[in-house]
């Protein structure tokens, strides 16, 4: 996934895309990367991708996943 990422394998699958377990290149450290499903990109990113961006960076809790960033890639 870019420059940024070594996808390790596929965590799972939704209605919305699939999120693969990945290894930071430049930290070492492990994360999930959720790749949304096709959408027309010079729209610009869809509201309820936006949305969900929203509310991840709302939660803070240990256990919940944050947002880190968030591109077309």
């Amino acid at each position: 996934m870019g420059d940024k990422y070594e996808v390790i394998g596929k965590l799972g699958e939704g209605g919305f895309g699939i999120v693969n377990k990945a290894k930071d290149k430049e930290t070492g450290g492990f994360v999930a990367v959720k790749k949304q499903l096709e959408y027309n990109s010079e729209q610009g990113i869809p509201p309820r991708i936006l949305r969900e961006i929203g509310l991840l960076n709302l939660l803070s809790n240990p256990i919940t996943l944050f947002v880190s960033m968030a591109s077309n890639i």
